[in-house]
Order: structure tokens, then C-alpha cells, then sequence
């Protein structure tokens, strides 16, 4: 779960993730790293966001479910 005293830090990673257009809800088989708490995501529900940074650049974004609930309620 998402420490309430982080949520300083998450103010700073987030400007990133504002430019994000879709969010989709995945099922992750492979290990992925949640972008806002570095936790592994692991044969868990997720949702995942990408964005283009440059023509061809495409940073992509995983965040766990619970996590995903906070953070979008918070912004």
C-alpha cells in the first residue's frame, strides 16, 4: 500500500504520468516494476499507461492497481 508520508516524493515523479492519455487495466505474467512505489508487480492486476516523448521514444508506465486508486483520487 502506498505510504502516506511518500506522498511528498510522489509529487515530484508525478508531472510524467499528467501526460499520460490512456490507462488500461492489465494482468501482468511478466514482473514489472510499479512506477510509483518500485514494488514488483507479479501475476497481479495493474493498470498501464503510455506516453511519446519524441518521434521515437515511447515511455511506458505500470502502476499497481491499489496504488492507481490513490494516486488518481489524490490528483
Amino acid at each position: 500500500m502506498l505510504d502516506p508520508m511518500a506522498l511528498d516524493y510522489i509529487d515530484l515523479i508525478t508531472p510524467y504520468l499528467k501526460h499520460v492519455k490512456n490507462w488500461n487495466l492489465h494482468f501482468c505474467i511478466l514482473p514489472r516494476k510499479c512506477y510509483l512505489t518500485s514494488k514488483i508487480i507479479w501475476m497481479n492486476h495493474c493498470y498501464f499507461g503510455s506516453r511519446i516523448v519524441a518521434d521515437n521514444i515511447v515511455e511506458e508506465f505500470y502502476i499497481d492497481k491499489n496504488e492507481f486508486l490513490i494516486w488518481s483520487l489524490k490528483n
